[in-house]
């Protein structure tokens, strides 16, 4: 999905957003959480999710089955879209702190309302800061 979004086909890293340093999962890290989720519903639901991984106490009958193992990584997983909201919430924090020390500019308020990302939000901005070459 990262190349429908943001950057499109970006490696995981720190990348510069104008100005500022901003983590990104890139095209590969949402590659490896897609990864994941098809193996977290595969151990959630498959033929094997009550297999039992570990017998934790043969008195009490407590045990580790593949479908509680894959429930817990299900929780870790959903981090990611948190994370992937924070770093777009930086995104849009920069754009609002950069914008209102600008003075009113009508074109550029539609530039960032219509931009597909926080990044090109943004990128926007930073560009209308540009001075701009006298004719």
């Amino acid at each position: 999905m990262h190349l429908l979004t943001d950057s499109g086909f970006i490696l995981p890293g720190r990348y510069d957003e104008g100005g500022k340093k901003i983590w990104k999962p890139g095209a590969l890290g949402n590659v490896a959480i897609g990864a994941a989720a098809a193996l977290i519903t595969w151990g959630l639901y498959g033929p094997f999710a009550e297999f039992i991984l570990m017998p934790l106490d043969p008195k009490t009958d407590v045990n580790l089955t593949l479908s509680t193992l894959v429930g817990a990584f299900v929780v870790g997983i959903g981090g990611s879209r948190i994370i992937t909201s924070e770093v777009e919430k930086k995104v849009l924090s920069a754009t609002a702190v950069e914008t209102a020390t600008m003075p009113s500019n009508p074109e550029l308020a539609g530039d960032i309302a219509s931009a597909s990302t926080p990044s090109d939000a943004l990128a926007a901005v930073m560009e209308a800061q540009q001075p701009q070459p006298q004719p």
